[in-house]
């Protein structure tokens, strides 16, 4: 009866490991410089093609990579995680621009887990209030098309005035 006890026990406990395992926890590493932070596709066999995603803007790139603590883990989660973390990095005033990105393949058991590296770069955001003003222009296209009709005499100097108050707000 004892010896059947702790083969439960024994059993329970290894199913617990084993579903803490399955639901697939990732490591992530620090945001550091590309140019002076190590990649964690070292070694050969773990490698993945370098897939290139846009040109390479100006300013300093940074490396963000996920590890998969299990085999369980997709690389579509750690790539997720690996994005939103680049962005919160960036700021809400910088636009996190993906260069390139590396997955692992294979098979994912003794060692070789699931991994994510995306190289990024944070540029600034273009501010709308700085953007040219479309309306604007659109304003100053029908001033001058009512100038025109007003020296080709088909409207008179009163009509202009008035349109011109209604185009820009007065």
């Amino acid at each position: 009866m004892r010896r059947r006890r702790n083969n439960l026990q024994a059993r329970w406990a290894a199913s617990a490991v084993l579903g803490s395992l399955a639901v697939g926890c990732a490591v992530a590493s620090p945001i550091r410089p590309a140019a002076t932070s190590k990649s964690p596709f070292w070694f050969p066999i773990w490698g993945g093609s370098v897939q290139v995603i846009s040109e390479v803007p100006e300013g300093e790139q940074y490396r963000i990579s996920h590890r998969g603590s299990t085999g369980f883990t997709a690389v579509s989660a750690l790539k997720r995680t690996a994005q939103r973390r680049a962005e919160q990095w960036c700021g809400e005033e910088h636009a996190m621009t993906p260069i390139s990105e590396r997955r692992s393949r294979g098979l994912h058991i003794l060692g070789n887990f699931p991994r994510y590296e995306m190289i990024f770069v944070c540029e600034p955001k273009e501010r709308p209030e700085l953007a040219p003003d479309s309306r604007s222009e659109d304003a100053y296209d029908e001033l001058r098309r009512l100038k025109s009709l007003l020296d080709d005499g088909i409207i008179t100097e009163e009509e202009f005035q008035r349109e011109k108050r209604r185009i820009l707000g007065h």
